[in-house]
């Protein structure tokens, strides 16, 4: 998961307003504006920021060293909705959300020199690796019953949508478009996923997937 890639850099921008507010209080240097670089300068990135279900805490991915850039630099941290107590809880991990309990987190973390899914309680106790493959896997959101993990794989050198189960198993393919698939999140019952899909420069699109029937739906964009 080459965090440079300007693919990257449109995935997973969106956060709520006052995530970003209590962001800027914690003591933390001015956001690097130009993306990862090679310089010898101290780098900050901030991203990927998520509210917990009952808004008492946030969670987001912090890059924070000196020297060139290096993905094992990103870690996952855990602040109160007003930015205090602002603390990492995962090392080696970006891309983070919150299970619909509010007590676990599901990020992509760096192991073994690959990205795979792993969960961890909001503290940082109790770590649970969810895929044990080569290839990068990423992006992952909760189902609302807090029972599956769908996030993006990539495959053949290109991504696509899995889903797997947080107790453990094996993943279960949902697309296989030769277009990349991105960003994927639920429908609040649960039954839908909207995602979208990457057919190249001005040409992304968004779909729907109907899990039951794993009918794709294409939306209808107006200009």
């Amino acid at each position: 998961m080459s965090l440079d890639d300007d693919r990257v850099s449109r995935r997973r921008r969106t956060a709520g307003v006052l995530a970003i507010v209590a962001l800027s209080a914690l003591p933390l240097s001015p956001l690097a504006a130009n993306g990862p670089d090679d310089g010898p300068e101290h780098k900050l990135y901030l991203q990927d920021v998520a509210w917990s279900p009952d808004g008492r805490r946030f969670a987001f991915s912090r890059y924070s060293a000196d020297g060139p850039y290096n993905d094992k630099n990103w870690e996952v941290w855990v602040a109160d909705r007003d930015g205090s107590h602002a603390r990492a809880v995962l090392h080696s991990a970006v891309y983070t959300n919150f299970s619909p309990d509010g007590k676990r987190l599901a990020a992509g973390m760096l192991i073994d020199g690959d990205w795979e899914l792993v969960t961890v309680r909001v503290d940082g106790s109790d770590l649970r690796r969810l895929t044990h493959r080569a290839g990068k896997d990423e992006l992952p959101v909760w189902s609302p019953d807090g029972r599956f993990v769908v996030y993006c794989a990539q495959v053949d050198g290109n991504f696509e949508l899995y889903r797997i189960p947080v107790e453990g198993g094996e993943p279960q393919r949902l697309t296989t478009d030769p277009a990349g698939d991105y960003n994927p999140a639920f429908s609040r019952d649960g039954r839908r996923l909207v995602f979208y899909r990457e057919k190249g420069d001005q040409h992304d699109q968004v779909w729907t997937l109907d899990l039951a029937t794993k009918r794709e739906a294409r939306s209808e964009e107006r200009r």
